[in-house]
């Protein structure tokens, strides 16, 4: 009698802990582990024990919170005295997050939820990684030359972002700005490229969707981010020498991609099947007649005033916060 008066009020009641394989995973990958429960002085009765998956992050001063997941373990069962169980337990981590990085950390809480007492939690913090794919595109960057900012990840509530200073040979660049988009047969790779100026600002943009089978062959994949970077250069060096801007789509085959950069809980859209280039001061755009392309590459979006406005939602700064704030 006296040992249930205390379960009730949290003393010597049931206990939850989550044991996951490891507290490292990758975006992609399916994260697996155990549920234990572990009984009391007390029988006592379970309506329910969840697990969600959360994501935290920080923008300025503010503080926000996204449930990815929630998943759910039991339902209406009994826990007696010092017993002990184990569920299974495993979720996905979503394609399209932002990996660990100063300002984004992501935990699993668990809620035990026991009738007519207090309930027990457990929190487990977890790191996300890049997976296989986005590891290739960084490598690679890494191997052409550039190196990554301070701010290299820094996510803003809407994508996030990975700068990196140039290489020596590439001198008229400042910053070379990436932003990634995982999907099962490839990346789609949105690439900005801020150049020196004297007087202006300018901004040039390019779309890649780059196929499994390139993503896997190391030496294809530089060859291929180091070309696209020296086209995009020349583009805009024809433009300033002969002033003629140019607009024109062309596409590729084989293979084909239907994207969108998403992020958290936003719905997927598709596009054309093409490459897109862009020259960007401020507020113009012009497309570009590039030269050929890998086999199994192509790009992302129709070119054009949609494609500006694709590039002004990925690149330029959004709305912050939409989610719960918790500062």
């Amino acid at each position: 009698m006296f040992n249930n008066l205390l379960a009730k009020m949290g003393v010597g009641g049931a206990k939850v802990d989550l044991v996951l394989e490891s507290n490292q995973w990758s975006i992609g990958e399916t994260i697996r582990g155990y549920v234990n429960i572990q009984g009391g002085s007390a029988e006592q009765f379970i309506n329910k024990i969840d697990v969600e998956f959360k994501m935290k992050y920080t923008t300025g001063e503010f503080e926000y919170m996204k449930s990815l997941n929630r998943i759910p373990v039991i339902f209406n069962t009994a826990i007696g005295v010092r017993e002990h169980k184990q569920i299974p337990f495993e979720t996905i981590v979503p394609l399209n997050v932002p990996i660990s990085k100063n300002n984004v950390s992501y935990y699993f809480h668990t809620h035990l939820d026991i009738s007519g007492a207090v309930d027990a939690y457990d929190n487990d913090y977890v790191q996300v990684i890049p997976n296989a794919d986005m590891d290739s595109v960084f490598h690679a960057l890494h191997q052409i030359g550039f190196h990554e900012k301070q701010s290299f990840g820094k996510y803003d509530g809407n994508k996030q972002e990975f700068e990196f200073y140039p290489p020596h040979h590439f001198a008229n660049v400042e910053e070379l700005e990436i932003v990634l988009e995982t999907t099962p047969t490839g990346v789609q790779l949105y690439l900005e490229l801020d150049m020196k100026g004297y007087y202006r600002e300018t901004e040039l943009r390019q779309s890649i969707f780059i196929p499994t089978q390139v993503l896997r062959n190391y030496d294809e994949l530089k060859s291929l981010l180091e070309s696209k970077i020296n086209e995009t250069i020349s583009h805009y060096s024809m433009q300033q020498n002969h002033h003629q801007p140019t607009q024109h789509q062309t596409h590729y085959q084989p293979g084909s991609h239907h994207g969108h950069p998403q992020y958290g809980h936003h719905e997927h859209h598709g596009h054309g099947h093409h490459e897109h280039y862009e020259h960007h001061e401020r507020h113009e755009s012009h497309g570009h007649n590039n030269s050929n392309m890998m086999m199994g590459v192509v790009g992302g979006f129709a070119a054009g005033v949609i494609a500006d406005e694709i590039f002004e939602e990925i690149f330029d700064d959004g709305d912050e916060g939409n989610d719960d704030n918790e500062d």
